[in-house]
């Protein structure tokens, strides 16, 4: 950050610090007429404080800036009670510094200024002094073993990276997305973050303040202010004003570290995620960094594009009010647009944090377990046995940290568990059965209260609770009411037997559960699961273990990508008795109302142990039958695309289907029937759609790059639909009458549209409407500018026959005899002025456009 201040600047930025912590503050204050450049007021109870303010871009000393001193002593004694500060962006000599305080002036350098009203102390003790929060930052950091980024720009020590990267102000990308499967250590790594910038910034090495909000706290949609008041309610900071802080982060005084995306996004639809990424850039001013944490596939450029659509497009509504005054402001925040999604979108960096390597992970083990050989041993014999099949190849989980950690927790059992280092390979779904049953264990050893069986089905209606729910953590009251639901003969029996406090008992004993976690709501505590993923392998084989009992399921748990990958490596009797019941059972799914959930989930399986040359057009006709027909569904995180084996789809029965995250990328749907259906998120590029239909369905944020769709119909599609298309210029967001304008021009039947829209699909319609732009002003114009400059470089030829036809219908005349400079006819003018500003095309120049930029294809009439 630039902390460079001018003698204009210096002042407005003084003024700027008094009146966002709730000062008035009055420029060239007359005091027996001597002006002082500011005066600050603020009621403190019932007396009005007053504040008289010297401003200074020197470095003060006695000998120059005595009389500025002398000054505000007059101040003093003209004006009883008030306060009088001397700031100076250059700082001072010791000697007028101390000359300064025996008057009674304080004395402030900008920096020193600004850090009186953070007032972050109380946070700064909370994140680095004695408390719970700070011992488990603590021990965490001194155990912490640092993961790499591994991606395109590199392989590199993440800390390191980051701390460079936050501590060069020249670096041109203000937001890192760190991405990361579940268990790489993301929230560690944020956490440790936290600490050690903490750190710094206490010993005056950074100067961003370090923020790390939970995104996962939120399960609803949120807005900016909501965001930071959550953060400052719960890290000691409730006292700050709340217009300070938004200063601060705009002025660049906070690094926003900004936890588990993914874990927000999985409970929101696509148009509150959206909302949210909108409540993010608002935070994105030009001083601010951010660092976000997400796992893949939730952090979408549709989503991204989409919210600094409606950015501008708010902005362009503003502008049509009428008011003339507004439109300096416009600008202004037009260009505020275009500077947030430079930073937020173009010039963000994405780093890939990558599993322990083998080496790293061994050294985690002894870091933790130097003492302990027979336990280090124990646990390096379960990590060598760790595995994920993907495609042909395997290659260790052992080193995702969570799984690390979660054996660590059970050394004592592994201990004791002789074939701990023996035995074939572990799945993700084999590891995680294997740690939840030896933390079972250990609570029957701890207490003989309640079976593991019946332990483990707790936490499972538990985890299914909180996944419906849409919440990270149970309050006690909600905790005891679901162990008066699953337990009410254990409970009636320890009654009729005079055991008072039963429920007291199983209460203190569940809530102990090796598997949770105590976490502090407001107000009062709460628990959840030590790690999202143990909630989402409970929840998942919840699912499983209903489906097959011939059970319906809760629609409403969302089918998160950890539970899709532990589906893929789910033992294949376990995946061939849900098979079978999910075959018999789906041609009557409208009755069972969850069959779609389970296809969801299966299908990673089934594409995971089918022959990488099947069809999958075959894989799913063993579940819906031959016909296809998958209608009134709902899919989501489904794999159809031809990326991996051939994925011939035509005649799919996809009607009133509710699509989520679905890939058809470069399938064969041809002739399938998705009227009706919602596509969100979905991607659609590449497929070959001829004769589809896709009539009244709603498409949001789909990829439609390069979609083939001649003959599909897709009249009545639902004006809010919203697609990306993606070009060597970059990705665009097309909606409305311009993506019923872009199927057209693909081949496909649409509803009537405005023949601009469907030209305006064509690369070279800029250089025509560019040109229209320049002769609608009226004005004589150099021949060879229009024909050969701007827009026209790209495609000259058309440029000059764009002018010879225009001369032919009497839309371009010569000026003043001279050949080289031409004008507009008035009729000409008018056709230029609808295409350019109206986007309206007339007759005589929509002939020019078939013949030159192809026909618009037909609609429904």
């Amino acid at each position: 950050m630039d902390f460079t201040y001018t003698e204009q600047t210096l002042p407005r930025a003084v003024a700027w610090l008094f009146e966002s912590n709730g000062y008035s503050v009055t420029e060239d204050v007359s005091v027996q007429d001597v002006v002082f450049p500011l005066l600050a007021k603020q009621m403190a109870g019932l007396v009005e404080q007053k504040v008289f303010i010297e401003v200074t871009i020197d470095h003060v000393n006695m000998v120059k800036h005595e009389g500025l001193i002398a000054k505000l002593v007059l101040a003093r004694r003209q004006v009883l009670g008030s306060q009088q500060v001397l700031v100076s962006s250059g700082g001072f000599t010791d000697e007028a510094r101390d000359h300064a305080r025996m008057e009674g002036i304080l004395v402030y350098t900008f920096q020193e200024l600004f850090r009186q009203f953070e007032r972050t102390d109380p946070y700064i003790e909370h994140v680095l002094g004695d408390g719970d929060f700070a011992e488990s930052l603590r021990d965490l950091d001194e155990v912490y073993e640092e993961p790499d980024f591994d991606d395109d720009r590199g392989v590199h020590r993440a800390t390191e990276w980051l701390t460079h990267w936050v501590g060069d102000e020249t670096e041109p990308s203000r937001w890192v997305v760190v991405v990361g499967e579940y268990g790489t250590g993301k929230t560690a790594l944020t956490r440790v973050l936290q600490r050690r910038w903490m750190s710094d910034y206490r010993e005056g090495r950074l100067t961003r303040l370090p923020f790390r909000v939970e995104l996962r706290d939120f399960s609803r949609q949120f807005d900016a202010r909501g965001l930071l008041h959550h953060f400052l309610d719960r890290n000691e900071l409730a006292h700050l004003n709340i217009s300070f802080v938004e200063s601060m982060i705009a002025n660049g005084r906070v690094m926003l570290i900004l936890d588990g995306y993914d874990e927000m996004a999985q409970f929101l639809n696509v148009r509150e995620r959206r909302a949210c990424l909108e409540a993010l850039t608002e935070l994105s001013g030009d001083g601010v960094r951010g660092i976000l944490t997400s796992r893949p596939n939730y952090f979408t450029e549709a989503e991204e594009l989409q919210v600094f659509e409606v950015l501008y497009r708010n902005l362009d509504t503003r502008s049509q009010i009428g008011a003339a005054a507004l439109d300096k402001e416009v600008l202004e925040q037009e260009q505020q647009v275009d500077r947030m999604l430079e930073q937020f979108v173009i010039q963000r960096a994405e780093r890939q944090l990558r599993d322990l390597s083998p080496e790293q992970t061994i050294h985690l083990v002894k870091k933790r377990l130097g003492d302990d050989p027979a336990g280090e041993k124990a646990v390096t014999g379960i990590l060598s046995r760790v595995f994920r099949p993907e495609s042909t190849r395997e290659y260790s989980l052992g080193g995702k940290p969570v799984i690390v950690s979660y054996l660590l927790d059970v050394v004592e059992e592994l201990k004791r568990d002789e074939a701990s280092g023996s035995g074939g390979k572990l799945t993700e779904w084999q590891i995680y059965e294997l740690i939840i049953n030896k933390l079972m264990l250990r609570d029957w050893a701890r207490v003989k209260n309640l079976p593991p069986s019946d332990r483990l089905e707790f936490l499972r209606h538990l985890a299914v609770r909180l996944s419906s729910e849409s919440r990270r953590s149970i309050r006690e009251a909600a905790f005891r009411e679901l162990i008066e639901e699953r337990f009410p003969g254990h409970l009636a029996k320890q009654r009729a037997t005079g055991t008072a406090d039963a429920a007291d008992a199983l209460f203190d004993d569940l809530r102990s559960s090796s598997t949770l976690t105590r976490s502090r709501e407001p107000g009062e505590y709460a628990w959840q699961f030590s790690h999202n993923s143990l909630r989402e392998y409970l929840a998942l084989t919840f699912l499983v273990s209903e489906h097959q009992s011939g059970r319906s399921l809760p629609r409403q748990i969302q089918l998160t990508d950890a539970m899709l990958t532990f589906s893929r490596s789910m033992p294949k009797d376990v995946l061939e008795g849900s098979l079978a019941q999910l075959a018999m059972g789906w041609p009557n799914r409208s009755y069972s109302k969850s069959l779609d959930r389970i296809l969801t989930l299966l299908w990673p399986a089934l594409l995971q142990n089918a022959p990488a040359t099947e069809d999958k057009r075959d894989i799913l006709a063993r579940i819906v039958g031959p016909g296809l027909d998958i209608s009134k569904s709902r899919l989501s995180q489904v794999d159809f695309s031809a990326d991996a084996r051939p994925s011939d789809l035509h005649r799919l029965s996809a009607s009133e289907t509710e699509l989520s995250g679905v890939s058809f990328r470069a399938a064969r749907i041809e002739r399938s029937n998705f009227s009706d259906s919602i596509f969100e998120a979905c991607n659609l590029s590449q497929a070959v759609a001829d004769g589809a239909s896709f009539k009244r369905a709603l498409i949001m944020d789909c990829d439609i790059t390069g979609l083939r769709c001649a003959e599909a119909d897709f009249t009545a599609l639902d004006r809010d639909s919203t697609a990306v298309v993606k070009t060597s210029r970059g990705a665009q967001i097309i909606t409305g009458e311009h993506l019923i304008g872009y199927l057209r021009a693909q081949g496909a039947v649409t509803d009537d549209v405005n023949p601009y829209y469907v030209f305006a699909t064509n690369s070279d319609f800029e250089v025509i409407e560019k040109i229209c732009k320049v002769l609608a002003d009226g004005a004589q114009h150099q021949r060879r500018g229009v024909q050969q400059r701007g827009a026209a470089e790209r495609n000259v030829p058309l440029a000059r026959k764009f002018l010879e036809y225009l001369f032919g219908c009497d839309y371009l005349i010569v000026k003043g005899g001279r050949s080289e400079m031409i004008s507009a006819t008035s009729s000409g003018r008018q056709a230029c002025h609808r295409l350019a500003v109206e986007k309206k095309v007339d007759d005589t120049l929509g002939r020019f456009l078939e013949e030159n930029l192809g026909r618009p294809r037909r609609s429904a009439n």
